[in-house]
């Protein structure tokens, strides 16, 4: 399914992304290898790393840009842990390194699905699931791609101001703009969220102005705690470039769709600025960030939509919310609820058309 170019892994292009260099890949469903995820687990994270410790002797990452260089240098003396640790290092790097190739023969997909995973809160075989689920919606339709990376890689940035790992996800869109540069769409949807129907496009679901002019909701409160600042009455679907559901508290970054232009891959950057990411309301929630930003920047809030949450992110765990047919399910709150997995093999049956609905718990 992938087929890459590893003697572009020492190219003297400049950098892509967080890694030295690249590999050129012709398939547009770039996501961790399966079978490596249960090896990852195993490594401790601070293989993975340059590590040094703060003055309270907290454990602080660094990107081991050099590592690159020495991945085809393996010592045949390495003891059999060593080889492990080496095959781990190795995967948990590559897919960042991974960027489509545009060919005569292979053109970039138009909508790219991208997932940011923590690589240690489920178990292999859910982590699995979610990846397939990304892939098996994107091969159902023509012009998809996938981009999935772990949140884990951008620990370093993250602990520059002890920053949720939530906020990864924003790291994770502006790579995979490098990796397909010439898509159309981005769509974030968190790991959490569990794409339900696979006969919807999501072109036509919401992407085409068509689909979501009568759905844009015009003069709502940014802030449902603070309904001053409200979406333009007159904005035009056609002028969209940012689109973000909002549930009965907030804006719900789980799930979120940029077009690939200037103005959404600023909005990027600026969301993702140090500015808001060391400010203590903002480090631990990158929505209200978000909320700041569309509040007090108009040229940012006349190129956004806010939609219904059923629109593009059901919540499960509302009863108001999530409906029989629904195109996307978020599960998150299940963690405390010990059903996790119960839920998603409930919601794969339904995505796998063995199910037709679930029942809530």
């Amino acid at each position: 399914m992938m087929s890459v170019n590893t003697k572009a892994l020492h190219s003297d292009i400049p950098y892509h992304g967080i890694y030295r260099g690249y590999i050129y890949s012709d398939s547009e469903l770039i996501y961790p290898k399966v079978a490596d995820i249960k090896l990852l687990q195993e490594t401790q994270l601070e293989n993975f790393f340059k590590v040094t410790e703060d003055s309270k002797n907290n454990l602080r990452f660094e990107y081991d840009l050099s590592a690159t260089d020495n991945e085809e240098n393996e010592l045949e003396d390495e003891s059999d842990n060593e080889k492990l640790i080496t095959q781990a290092k190795k995967s948990f790097r590559q897919t960042g390194m991974k960027i489509f190739k545009q060919s005569k023969r292979k053109q970039s997909p138009e909508v790219v699905i991208v997932t940011g995973l923590d690589l240690y809160k489920n178990k292999p075989d859910f982590i699995t699931k979610l990846i397939h689920n990304r892939v098996d919606y994107s091969t159902s339709h023509k012009g998809y791609g996938v981009y999935i990376r772990y949140l884990q890689e951008f620990l370093p940035n993250l602990q520059e101001f002890n920053n949720d790992l939530k906020w990864g996800k924003l790291f994770i869109i502006r790579e995979a703009m490098m990796a397909f540069p010439n898509a159309k769409y981005f769509w974030y949807l968190d790991e959490s969220s569990i794409i339900l129907q696979k006969n919807i496009d999501l072109r036509k679901h919401v992407l085409k102005a068509e689909s979501l002019e009568p759905i844009i909701l015009r003069d709502q409160p940014i802030s449902l705690n603070n309904g001053v600042i409200k979406t333009y009455k007159r904005n035009k679907a056609e002028d969209v470039e940012f689109i973000i559901s909002q549930d009965s508290e907030k804006l719900n970054s789980d799930s979120f769709i940029v077009r690939n232009t200037p103005t959404s891959k600023g909005l990027i950057e600026f969301w993702m600025n140090s500015l808001f990411r060391r400010y203590i309301n903002f480090n631990n929630d990158d929505t209200k960030a978000l909320t700041h930003i569309l509040q007090w920047h108009p040229i940012l809030l006349s190129k956004t939509a806010i939609v219904p949450n059923r629109s593009i992110l059901s919540l499960h765990y509302d009863k108001h919310d999530y409906q029989h047919g629904d195109f996307v399910v978020n599960i998150k709150g299940c963690e405390e609820r010990g059903n996790c997995y119960k839920l998603l093999k409930d919601y794969w049956k339904i995505f796998q058309g063995e199910k037709e609905n679930i029942s809530f718990n």
